[in-house]
C-alpha cells in the first residue's frame, strides 16, 4: 500500500445529482465508456414546446445513475461488518484502480460537505483517493460551498456519515 494515491478525476458531464457525478466522472475519464455515456445517456430534442414559451432545443438526460450503466464493473459490500478494517478496504481498492461509488453518505459527519453539522441529509459521493499520513480520504462531491469537486476529509468523518 503506497503513502497514497489519487484516481484521476475529470469533470463530470452532469452534476446537478450527486449520482450523476459519480457515474460521469468514471465514464469520463474512460474513452470507450465515455462515448457509451454520450450516447445513451444525454438527449437533445426539438419540439413544440417553445411555441408556448419553452426554450428549444430540449436537452434531458437518462441512465445517468451509476447502476444503470452496463458497463461499469459492479462490486457492492455490505459494510457492517467492516468498521475495524473499513480505512484498508477503500486504500486496497483504491490502490487497484477502482472508484468507490457511496450510496446514502450522511452529510451531518463529513467535514467539508455542506450539511456538516448542520442537518442530516443523505448524498452520494465518490471516494476517488486517500493520504495515509494526513489519514484523510479524497471525495467527489459537492463541498461545503455547493461545488462539485475533490476535496480531502478525515477518514474518521467518512465512516461516521456512512455509520
Amino acid at each position: 500500500m503506497s503513502k497514497s494515491k489519487y484516481l484521476p478525476v475529470e469533470n463530470p458531464y452532469f452534476s446537478t445529482y450527486h449520482y450523476e457525478g459519480v457515474a460521469s466522472i468514471v465514464a469520463a475519464t474512460n474513452p470507450s465508456m465515455r462515448n457509451w455515456y454520450m450516447s445513451n445517456v444525454i438527449n437533445i430534442r426539438c419540439n413544440t414546446r417553445f411555441l408556448y414559451w419553452f426554450t428549444s432545443p430540449e436537452i434531458s438526460n437518462y441512465n445517468t445513475r451509476f447502476w444503470e450503466n452496463p458497463h461499469f464493473e459492479k462490486h457492492s459490500a455490505n459494510l457492517k461488518f467492516t468498521w475495524n478494517s473499513f480505512a484498508k478496504i477503500v486504500k486496497n481498492i483504491i490502490d487497484n484502480d477502482y472508484y468507490i461509488h457511496i450510496s446514502g453518505i450522511d452529510d451531518y459527519y463529513v467535514e467539508g460537505k455542506s450539511n456538516y453539522k448542520k442537518e442530516h441529509f443523505y448524498h452520494d459521493t465518490a471516494i476517488t483517493g486517500y493520504d495515509n499520513e494526513k489519514h484523510t480520504f479524497q471525495l467527489y462531491a459537492y463541498d461545503k460551498n455547493w461545488v462539485y469537486q475533490t476535496f480531502e476529509v478525515p477518514q474518521k468523518s467518512v465512516i461516521l456519515g456512512i455509520k
